[in-house]
């Protein structure tokens, strides 16, 4: 978003749910005001209108404007969302999220805002502020969003919509998601050092079936070596065969990986949905969407999926004959699943519709985040949206998982 706005024409338009800044003093109160009028301006449009584009989210992008890519000092994100709060009446405020976002080496502030909805009330200004062009906003001042323009006066008829937004219902979709057990995951090791590490494990497993006298015949270009009754390969036929093969399973190794941390249970992580109404939530719909590189997977055959096996050379020692029953298997039946899993932006999850009582809890079934070893320390940041066929509206929410220090090595599944 911020690269299409860096190359978008001069006389491109804001809208009524993006505008941008090209600079901006962060530090300033005059500067926090001013963001807190926009966020007010996104919060106050028309829901029925607001739905139109970008799911009714709104977001004021700092730092950046058509053609250019100025940038901002960035500052505590808790000392930002401080400032802006004071205006805009914090907790009892609007939802807002402010994220920094690295372009080409340049910060820059995306501020989120969540779509306005009926049931919401007329949001106004909660101290007076100076802007920084010298104008002076008082409290209580009705901020709206006029297409391109965040005004401070309101007409009558955008009055009377936020007067019906008001009186609107609300959802009564009164509920949680939390995550229980212990709320960390692991991260594991799919560098190539790791996958080279792993490889002569498994090359050392192969070779561990010859005979100790013909493995230190193998370093001899002219020895022949004995070979058991029913073996007619020499031991360096058998030798690039594992070779072969351990070359074609190479690129696999990071699906492989998340397959082995999946079946072993690193990542997982156990929901549990929270009903706290008096109503019945009827085919109960829990969508997630966790940020960054990341991949979700409710099993193990879920990372297997699509993953194409290279033939395996059969043991040393055994002859092709009497192999071939053992390269049969069984086919697995796969068991049919409601929920589903969308990995090709960052993770969406949605998991099975439900039904849930008032006052009771369920646990959604349980999925496995894999992050790789570059995020080993941090933490991901995932969101969730609830709707229910039974109540009007959505529930949403927001958490955090904390990632282990120290990434894990397949082996050590």
């Amino acid at each position: 978003m911020v690269e299409a706005v860096r190359d978008a024409v001069a006389q491109e338009p804001e809208t009524d749910w993006i505008e941008w800044k090209g600079h901006a003093d962060l530090s300033t109160k005059a500067w926090q005001g001013e963001l807190a009028s926009h966020i007010l301006g996104f919060s106050n449009r028309d829901p029925r209108l607001a739905t139109r584009n970008a799911q009714g989210y709104a977001y004021l992008i700092v730092g950046v404007e058509p053609g250019a890519l100025r940038g901002v000092d960035p500052i505590d994100t808790a000392k930002l969302d401080d400032g802006i709060a004071r205006y805009v009446g914090g907790a009892q405020g609007p939802a807002w999220e402010p994220d920094y976002v690295c372009v080409d080496g340049v910060n820059v502030l995306v501020i989120t805002v969540d779509p306005p909805r009926a049931g919401d009330p007329i949001w106004t200004l909660r101290k007076t502020f100076s802007d920084p062009a010298g104008n002076s906003h008082h409290d209580g001042r009705i901020f709206i969003r006029r297409m391109a323009k965040t005004s401070a006066q309101p007409t009558s008829a955008e009055l009377d919509m936020l007067q019906r937004r008001s009186g609107g219902a609300r959802t009564g979709l009164d509920l949680d998601v939390v995550v229980r057990g212990e709320g960390q995951i692991s991260a594991i090791d799919i560098s190539s050092l790791a996958c080279d590490r792993w490889l002569r494990r498994r090359r050392s497993r192969f070779l561990s079936q010859l005979p100790q006298e013909e493995r230190s015949e193998l370093t001899s270009m002219f020895t022949v070596a004995k070979t058991p009754f029913d073996e007619a390969r020499s031991p360096k036929t058998f030798t690039k065969q594992v070779d072969d093969y351990l070359g074609q399973l190479a690129p696999l190794f990071p699906p492989i990986a998340h397959a082995e941390a999946v079946e072993a249970g690193v990542g997982r992580v156990q929901l549990e949905v929270q009903n706290k109404s008096s109503d019945n939530f009827h085919k109960l719909l829990i969508e997630l969407y966790v940020e960054g590189e990341v991949r979700a997977y409710f099993d193990s055959r879920d990372a297997e999926e699509g993953l194409e096996w290279p033939k395996r050379p059969r043991n040393y020692g055994t002859s092709a004959l009497t192999s071939i029953g053992a390269g049969l298997t069984i086919p697995e039946i796969t068991p049919f699943r409601q929920g589903s899993i969308d990995n090709s932006a960052s993770a969406r999850v949605r998991f099975p519709v439900f039904d849930l009582r008032p006052g009771y809890s369920s646990e959604l079934d349980e999925i496995f985040l894999i992050v790789d070893q570059a995020q080993a320390g941090g933490e991901l940041r995932a969101s969730w949206v609830a709707t229910s066929t039974s109540v009007s509206g959505s529930a949403k929410g927001a958490f955090t998982i904390p990632i282990a220090a120290e990434p894990l090595f397949v082996d050590e599944f």
